[in-house]
C-alpha cells in the first residue's frame, strides 16, 4: 500500500490513540445559529422537497443576479467537476497555477514566477485554475500576483477557475482577493467558494435542509460583516492561534514548519526525524 494514500492514513488514525494530522478538517463546532437554522429546516415540510438551484448573496462587491450567476452544487469538488464537464472539450489544455519556494519560513516565501507562468499559456489554453487561499501551502495571492494572471487570461482569451473554499481563513495581515473583482475577469471567472468550510459542516452537502441552514448563516454573517461577532473574522482570528501554538510544537519536535497565511494546513519539513519518521511507517522493514 503506498503510503501517501490519504484514506489509508485516516483509517489508521481511526485509532484512539493516534492523532491525525494529515487530514484538513475542522475540529471545533459550526456555530449554534446555523444548526439551529438546520433543526428549523427540518420541521417545514416544504424543506423535504426538491430543493433550489440558488441561493442569495452579497459577494464579489456588485450586484449579484441569483437566477444567473450563482448556482449551488453538492461540495466544492461538485463545483470544480461541474465547472470542468460544462466548459472544456476534448483537446482543450488546462494550466493549474502553483507558486514556488525553497527554504520557505511562511506561505508567503512561495511565489509565482511571471516567466513560468506566462509558458503555461498556449492557443490551446482554455483556462486556468487556481487555489487561493492555497490548500496545501497556506499562501493567499497578492493583488499583484492575481492581476498577473488576469492580464493572461485577458491576453489569451482564457478562463478562470478559481478555488476560493478557505475565502474567510486569512489572518492577519494578509487579505483575499477575488480575482473575479480585477478588470476584465467578471465575465471569464467561474467562483468557487464552500459553505462547508465557512462554518465547519464540511459534511453537510447534498440536503436542502443542509443548503438552507448554511444559506441563513450567510445571511446572517454578511449583514456582520467587521464587526467582531461576524463568524467569518472570529473563526480566522480562533484558528490564528491554534497556528501558532501548532507551529510551536513543531519546531519545539525539530520540525520546520511553514507559517500559513490562510486555511487550515501547514506543510512541515520533517527532514530532522530521519529514521524515527521510517520506523513509524514501517516498524517491520
Amino acid at each position: 500500500k503506498e503510503f501517501c494514500e490519504v484514506w489509508w492514513f485516516t483509517s489508521l488514525a481511526a485509532d484512539p490513540s493516534v492523532v491525525n494530522l494529515g487530514q484538513g478538517l475542522p475540529d471545533l463546532p459550526p456555530p449554534s445559529y446555523v444548526t439551529e437554522a438546520l433543526a428549523k429546516a427540518v420541521s417545514v415540510d416544504r424543506m423535504n422537497q426538491y430543493t433550489r438551484g440558488f441561493v442569495y448573496g452579497k459577494v464579489c462587491e456588485r450586484p449579484i443576479d441569483p437566477l444567473k450567476e450563482i448556482l449551488v452544487t453538492v461540495g466544492g469538488y461538485g463545483s470544480l467537476f461541474s465547472t470542468m464537464q460544462a466548459l472544456v472539450e476534448e483537446g482543450d489544455e488546462l494550466s493549474v497555477c502553483g507558486a514556488c519556494g525553497g527554504g520557505s519560513i511562511t506561505s508567503g516565501d512561495w511565489v509565482l514566477d511571471p516567466e513560468e507562468l506566462a509558458s503555461k499559456f498556449t492557443s490551446k489554453t482554455k483556462a486556468i485554475i487556481i487555489n487561493t487561499p492555497n490548500n496545501p501551502t497556506g499562501k493567499v495571492f497578492t493583488r499583484d500576483e492575481l492581476q498577473m494572471i488576469a492580464d493572461l487570461c485577458v491576453k489569451h482569451d482564457t478562463l478562470c477557475f478559481s478555488d476560493e473554499v478557505y475565502e474567510w481563513l486569512t489572518y492577519r495581515g494578509y487579505r483575499h482577493i477575488k480575482i473575479a473583482t480585477l478588470p476584465g475577469m467578471w465575465d471569464r471567472t467561474i467562483t468557487i467558494g464552500s459553505a462547508g468550510k465557512t462554518f465547519s459542516v464540511t459534511g453537510w452537502k447534498v440536503r436542502r435542509r443542509d443548503a438552507e441552514a448554511v444559506a441563513q448563516g450567510l445571511l446572517r454573517d454578511f449583514q456582520r460583516l467587521g464587526q467582531p461577532d461576524c463568524y467569518f473574522s472570529s473563526l480566522a482570528a480562533e484558528l490564528e492561534g491554534k497556528r501558532d501554538r501548532m507551529a510551536a510544537i513543531l519546531q519545539e519536535a525539530g520540525m520546520s514548519p511553514i507559517l500559513p497565511e490562510g486555511g487550515y494546513f501547514m506543510l512541515v519539513d520533517v527532514t530532522p526525524l530521519g529514521g524515527l519518521l521510517c520506523y513509524a511507517l514501517n516498524p517491520n522493514p
